[in-house]
């Protein structure tokens, strides 16, 4: 994130998304845990992952931010909320206000509003939300 930093504008959209990395025929592995397989809807072995880019749909660049897959059996990690909020904070070290951030509706969680209200200054962001039936 420290090299792509100077290419983020001001209204560069950061997508962040929570997603899976599955390990189909994967035996043994280090913490090699379940995950929700999003592509062919179903439960797996697999990592959780944190991901950040930023795009400029004007120029349709596409800049690679974050990317790290854990795993919930690991002793330094506590839960998917613990691990969006280290990326979030990654991005504020490096981008400050730069860019605006964007979530699917697996970023509709207070932790996560918490985080871009309650700053000393919010921050820009957009989350579309889930809607309850």
């Amino acid at each position: 994130m420290r090299l792509a930093a100077s290419k983020v504008t001001e209204d560069m959209v950061i997508a962040i998304d929570p997603g899976d990395l599955r390990k189909k025929y994967a035996k043994k592995m280090e913490f090699l845990g379940k995950v929700r397989d999003g592509s062919e809807n179903e439960i797996g072995e697999g990592y959780p992952l944190c991901k950040a880019v930023a795009t400029d749909i004007e120029s349709h660049k596409v800049i690679p931010l974050y990317c790290e897959a854990y795993s919930l059996l690991a002793e330094d990690v506590k839960s998917e909320n613990s691990q969006l909020l280290k990326l979030i904070d990654a991005i504020f070290k490096h981008l400050e206000d730069r860019g605006i951030h964007a979530m699917d509706r697996g970023g509709d969680r207070g932790v996560l509003y918490k985080k871009y209200l309650g700053e000393k200054k919010p921050k820009r962001f957009v989350i579309r939300l889930v809607v309850g039936m």
